[in-house]
């Protein structure tokens, strides 16, 4: 009995290996790349994530203040 449980576990564990292999991207090429944006320096607005609420209603999250502090990063420096 313990023995066909190993073999089914086995068995289970290479049919997994095998749809993984299937699936998952060969290279990371594959993968999109992600993007970059520049914010300027100054106070923007946003809406932080989440579920807000008004009583029973579900509402628009408020609008927060948030400042971004100048880049010490030099301009035209790439990386990668």
């Amino acid at each position: 009995m313990a023995r066909r449980l190993i073999f089914a576990a086995i068995g289970a564990g290479l049919v997994l290996a095998a749809a993984g292999a299937l699936v998952w991207p060969r290279s990371p090429e594959l993968l999109p790349l992600p993007e970059t944006v520049l914010l300027e320096a100054g106070t923007q607005s946003y809406r932080p994530a989440g579920e807000f609420r008004q009583g029973t209603r579900i509402v628009d999250a408020p609008l927060e203040p948030l400042r971004v502090a100048p880049s010490r990063r030099r301009q035209g420096r790439s990386f990668g």
